[in-house]
Formats: C-alpha cells, sequence, structure tokens
C-alpha cells in the first residue's frame, strides 16, 4: 500500500482503478483516499446454466444485469465458449450507472437505468415485462429483488450463476493495522458482500475501534443495509449513484473545506 498522507483518510473497498473519479473528488476536498478491494469475482462452481443461456440466447426478449461483474462474465463467457457476440435483446436492464458503462463497453446500450440503484428499484422501473423471457446473469448467492420484482410483474425469468464473490484478503493485515490504530477517518463501501468480508477479515477489535470513531459511507442501498446491520451507526448513503455526490458528502462530514 501507498505512503498515506497527514490528511483525514477515507478508505475505499474497491480496486483503484475501479474509484478513480471517487478518489480524485475526495482528494480534491482536502481528503487522503486509499483503494484496496477485499473482494473478487471467481468463476462459477459450475458454467453448466450461462453456457446453456448464451447457447440458446435467441430464445430470451430481455437481459437484467445486477452488476458489471455479471456483464463481464456474460460476454466474457460467450467469448470462450467461441460463440457469435450476443446481439442485445429487446429490453436490456442495468441496475445502476456502472452495470450500464460495463454494457456499453461490449456495445450493448442500457434502455433502463433507476434513478436509485437496486434490484428492487429496477424491477419497480421495469415497465411492462408481462410475458417476457428474461435472462438475470447473477452471483451466487446475490439478492433475489430483482428476480422476485420481475416474476411478480409477469416476466419469465431464468436465473443463471455466472460468477462467484469471494474474499480477497491480500491488503488485510494492512487494513486492520490502519483499523486498530484509529487511522481511517472514514469508510466508503460499494456491495453488502464487501462489508461483510472487511469485516471478517480485519477481525472483531479492529472493527469495534472502526465503529467508534469511523465515518461509514455507502454508494447504494445494500451496502447501507449492509453496514447498518453490522452495528455502523449514522451511515451516509449517496442519494444516487454517484460518485462526486458521495465525495462532497464525506468531505461535509470530515468538515473539511
Amino acid at each position: 500500500m501507498p505512503a498515506l498522507a497527514a490528511r483525514p483518510l477515507v478508505f475505499l473497498a474497491r480496486a483503484p482503478e475501479k474509484t478513480t473519479e471517487l478518489a480524485r473528488s475526495l482528494e480534491h476536498g482536502g481528503l487522503e483516499a486509499l483503494s484496496a478491494p477485499v473482494i473478487r469475482a471467481a468463476p462459477p462452481a459450475s458454467w453448466r446454466g450461462l453456457d446453456a443461456a448464451l447457447r440458446g440466447w435467441k430464445n430470451f426478449d430481455a437481459a437484467a444485469f445486477s452488476s458489471a461483474n455479471a456483464v463481464d462474465a456474460f460476454f466474457m463467457r460467450a467469448r470462450r465458449l467461441r460463440l457469435e457476440k450476443p446481439k442485445a435483446p429487446a429490453l436490456t436492464l442495468a441496475v445502476g450507472p456502472a452495470t450500464a458503462r460495463a454494457l456499453a463497453r461490449f456495445g450493448w446500450r442500457s434502455d433502463l437505468v433507476p434513478d436509485s440503484p437496486g434490484g428492487r428499484n429496477l424491477a419497480r422501473a421495469a415497465g411492462t415485462v408481462r410475458g417476457l423471457r428474461v435472462l438475470v446473469p447473477r452471483a451466487k448467492g446475490g439478492k433475489d429483488d430483482l428476480i422476485r420484482g420481475l416474476r411478480a410483474k409477469g416476466a419469465r425469468v431464468k436465473a443463471v450463476e455466472a460468477y462467484r464473490t469471494v474474499a480477497d484478503r491480500s491488503h488485510a493485515a494492512d487494513l486492520r493495522r490502519l483499523a486498530l490504530n484509529g487511522k481511517i477517518a472514514a469508510a466508503a463501501f460499494f456491495s453488502g458482500s464487501a462489508v461483510r468480508a472487511f469485516r471478517a477479515q480485519i477481525g472483531t477489535a479492529a472493527w469495534s475501534r472502526l465503529r467508534r470513531g469511523c465515518l461509514f459511507a455507502a454508494l447504494g442501498p445494500t451496502a447501507s443495509q449492509a453496514l447498518r446491520a453490522a452495528g455502523a451507526r449514522g451511515v451516509l448513503q449517496a442519494p444516487r449513484s454517484d460518485p462526486k455526490a458521495l465525495a462532497r458528502l464525506i468531505a461535509r462530514a470530515l468538515k473539511t473545506p
């Protein structure tokens, strides 16, 4: 990890290449940003479900993606199988801006991105989907809000495991030390699984120390709910999936210029 400056330190629980805009905004606001992943995407236990869906892609009317990792897994697996690049269906749904940007990298346009990220919000905003055959590539053990919401509106949903979320412990010792020493002024999370992985990696003593003196922030309701479930108080949540908005909230709470 890089040497730390004297400015208040904000830990971002995500790989540096995925937090560039947020880190830049925080540093512009007089803070020090430290990005490190605590989770990573891993291949599913079996590719059977996704492979079958890709080979029968013409049978689907729509696709709903709940993460950028799901997008990557969908297209990269098609490439691995040496299939023709999947053509965009009549309806493409993305849970948030990051997922929409991931789709754009593969040449797909998102027909709908909800104002507030989350599977439940995406399903609510989806409009008329009754009778549509919808593919939902997802993480193993992911939340069912999107699937339930689409099915409640009459969609014929096929959910397939596209990847697993596993712990990335490569920075666990450094993060534990920073937490125990009270060096982290704020910590920002982007998923519930990252919250749970981080808490497990730093251990009970470090988490308890962090809870007493750290500001917690979340980009999205899932991370916010996980933080509260873990005992974090006064969690800040950006009103929308906007890194600059989250940076402003953190800077204001830490009372930097």
